[in-house]
């Protein structure tokens, strides 16, 4: 299985042939990643890249989270859109393996995972039937890409909204990925709705999702908080207004959540 690396540097989880002993119980039933991928390359499908987080514990390293992204050629949308498949493992005992739907987008080398549940599936680290599990699972996803395929095409036809309706979109979207910022005091909205491609300047649901999706999770979005004024002693003594940025979203757990979060967000513009 050839790898396309996308992310830190680190030891590849992919790569790994064992569990974490210390992190995992004798119940758990380790398959590599290898294999997954082997199993998927039997039913036609490419590896496009894995992507995957510096550990923080040097117990984890090699363990860790990580996504294997795949594309078949016949599972397309148009000329600018792929479908995929996201395949999330770890190692470490602290999550099953899902199997996620996407979208490729080609115009910004960018991914997008489907929001709707009928797009994700969950095999469990346990039993003795986990290829079995598996090939089931991916039999369903696969059995809803038309699906998916169509839910793309009615965002690209959703065109001419109303203004307050697009904003709306996106000042929710935008609350959600600050939703954990203490004494949030506004948001630049023109910072989460700015254009970054001519190809996204259209008023139809998928270019302003795109949009949208880009700022929030790659570009940042500006905002502003309001902070304490403390004296030599440590004693508040006021309080100001800080303007701020977010970062990139690297976290794999965050950025399928903003991801499919958004999806759901642009599929009820287009109810």
């Amino acid at each position: 299985m050839t790898t396309i690396y996308q992310g830190t540097t680190s030891i590849n989880p992919v790569e790994a042939i064992n569990r974490s002993e210390s992190q995992t119980s004798k119940n758990y039933q380790f398959t590599s990643s290898e294999e997954i991928g082997k199993t998927l390359e039997s039913k036609g499908f490419v590896l496009d890249g894995v992507s995957y987080a510096k550990p923080r514990k040097e117990e984890n390293k090699g363990f860790q989270k990580h996504i294997m992204i795949f594309s078949r050629p016949d599972l397309i949308v148009d000329g600018g859109n792929k479908l995929q498949l996201l395949v999330t493992n770890s190692h470490d005992g602290k999550s099953a393996l899902k199997l996620d739907a996407g979208v490729y987008r080609a115009v910004c080398a960018n991914g997008l995972v489907a929001g709707n549940d009928m797009y994700s599936q969950r095999v469990l680290h346990k039993g003795q039937e986990f290829e079995k599990n598996l090939r089931e699972s991916l039999e369903y996803i696969l059995s809803k890409m038309e699906s998916l395929k169509g839910e793309v095409q009615s965002m690209q036809n959703a065109k001419n909204l109303d203004d307050k309706v697009i904003r709306d979109y996106i000042m929710s979207m935008a609350e959600y990925r600050l939703k954990d910022v203490e004494e949030l005091a506004g948001i630049n909205i023109e910072s989460v709705a700015q254009v970054n491609r001519y190809a996204d300047n259209k008023n139809d649901v998928y270019s302003i999702f795109n949009t949208v999706q880009e700022n929030i999770i790659r570009n940042g979005i500006k905002y502003a908080k309001n902070v304490e004024i403390l004296d030599t002693d440590g004693k508040v003594i006021g309080s100001e207004i800080k303007a701020c940025k977010t970062r990139e979203v690297k976290a794999i757990g965050k950025k399928m959540d903003l991801n499919k979060t958004l999806w759901n967000g642009a599929m009820e513009l287009v109810a």
